[in-house]
């Protein structure tokens, strides 16, 4: 991803020529402007119940698929899959949790859900709780790249 001082590098490199740039230098600063948006990927999946529910979820935004599975008790592992590839491995997940029941008592036992295995198809996501209570969570994501 372009900082900002590669982008005006970029910008007085090849457009300081005015009307005689060639149209692949004018879509390569395009890009490098589109490619530095931040963030680079979002979407979002709903998992019914942590600890419970394995298989395909429903998924949105940039989010081709996401499924589940329970490698513990109380605990899901659910792999996320882009619908397009990020440039590289090097990327964070900013994870942002909503409950889709109306009883926040149901969703008080959850831990704070952590990402690994970062692939630049997709990555894995953790969710863990105390007691094996439903909880009904949509896990709004952001992937963000580092480089």
């Amino acid at each position: 991803m372009a900082t900002r001082a590669d982008l005006t590098i970029k910008i007085n490199t090849d457009l300081a020529n005015g009307t005689n740039i060639t149209a692949a230098e004018h879509r390569g600063v395009e890009q490098a402007i589109v490619d530095s948006s931040v963030p680079y990927k979002k979407g979002y999946f709903i998992i019914p119940d942590i600890g419970d529910t394995a298989g395909a979820l429903t998924v949105g935004g940039e989010i081709a698929s996401a499924t589940a599975s329970t490698p513990s008790t109380n605990m899901s592992k659910i792999v996320v899959v882009f619908n397009t590839s990020m440039p590289s491995t090097s990327y964070y997940v900013r994870i942002f949790v909503k409950s889709n029941l109306n009883t926040a008592q149901s969703q008080y036992d959850t831990f704070t859900p952590y990402f690994t295995n970062t692939l630049s198809t997709g990555f894995d996501v953790y969710l863990r709780e105390v007691q094996p209570y439903v909880q009904s969570l949509t896990i709004y994501i952001e992937a963000i790249p580092l480089d």
